[in-house]
């Protein structure tokens, strides 16, 4: 019934060319292309999709929608919807995983297994990208990554790239280090800043670049599990993080806090006042039951009023 899709082709195909199983699909659909079983131009696939994902492919107008082992292409646009995600693997085995509302365009991914080469370039024009960027790649190899403010190069490392609707980037940088520069009103780039571990930088349309900033390896986590919200990432770069975030050993909250920050993103002021009387409670077991500390739980309570325009008139000791 019906056309067999992207997953099940590669997984039937592979599971009839006799190899052995244990392998995931992106590794299976490299298998079939080395050894000629699918001819495909494609640079590589999609292994992971949660909601609704479009791909528009060079020269065409209509988008498709992505599912999983969907093939990717160069100069592919692809744009997630509101409460979606995807992440995608080209055949260096480099990776990127979009967030909701973000807008992405292939620019450029040239890849020689032979010689280990590889030159690729993403423009991220909006919303939120992780990239995981393998390392080892010969000299000529490039990963470069352009933003509307901004440009990244990368040699091997795991970052962050968020492009606000303003048009300003920032950059959270996991593992490794990434090299950034500016783009100047007479499009030029500006000077080069090396981010390192546990740094963020913002750029500024006009070419402005924020003072580096030491995160706090809670909220390197937050990025690296794609789970930072545009709140917290926000109060970061102002500097305005309670102290209470700073701990490494509070990191047992963070699914409370999404939990929290959802609710509040998504439902009216009169609905959110409704909750606090029930959020208190909730917060008070969490407490008890994830041994978070006092400064946190008041932390946590105190950016959700924020958030939402409202003052505590609840005890959190």
């Amino acid at each position: 019934k019906g056309v067999m899709t992207d997953q099940e082709f590669v997984r039937i195909t592979y599971a009839l060319s006799g190899e052995p199983p244990g392998k995931n699909l992106f590794e299976q659909k490299q298998f079939l292309k080395q050894e000629g079983i699918v001819k495909s131009a494609d640079i590589g696939i999609t292994t992971g999709v949660e909601g609704k994902i479009l791909q528009t492919h060079e020269g065409e107008i209509a988008s498709s929608d992505i599912k999983l082992a969907s093939p990717v292409f160069m100069n592919d646009h692809i744009k997630t919807q509101p409460e979606s995600k995807a992440t995608f693997t080209f055949d260096d085995k480099s990776a990127l995983t979009l967030g909701e509302n973000a807008s992405v365009n292939i620019r450029k991914h040239i890849y020689d297994p032979e010689k280990d080469l590889r030159q690729t370039v993403v423009n991220v024009a909006l919303g939120t990208v992780r990239f995981v960027v393998t390392k080892g790649k010969s000299k000529g190899s490039a990963f470069k990554v352009v933003t509307p403010t901004a440009v990244a190069g990368v040699r091997g490392t795991e970052f962050v790239v968020t492009v606000h609707p303003n048009g300003k980037t920032s950059f959270i940088n996991i593992e490794g280090s990434i090299d950034t520069a500016p783009k100047l009103p007479n499009g030029n780039l500006g000077p080069q800043t090396i981010l390192t571990k546990g740094k963020m930088l913002g750029v500024l349309k006009n070419g402005v670049v924020s003072d580096v900033q030491n995160l706090p390896p809670l909220l390197v986590e937050l990025a690296a599990a794609d789970a930072l919200p545009p709140g917290l990432l926000k109060q970061a770069e102002a500097g305005t993080l309670p102290a209470g975030l700073m701990k490494q050993a509070d990191k047992q909250w963070l699914q409370v806090y999404r939990v929290i920050y959802l609710y509040m993103d998504q439902n009216s002021i009169k609905e959110q006042t409704e909750w606090l009387v029930q959020m208190k409670q909730m917060i008070l077991s969490f407490k008890t039951n994830l041994l978070l500390s006092k400064t946190s739980m008041k932390c946590l309570v105190l950016i959700w009023l924020k958030s939402v325009g409202l003052k505590s008139s609840l005890k959190t000791e």
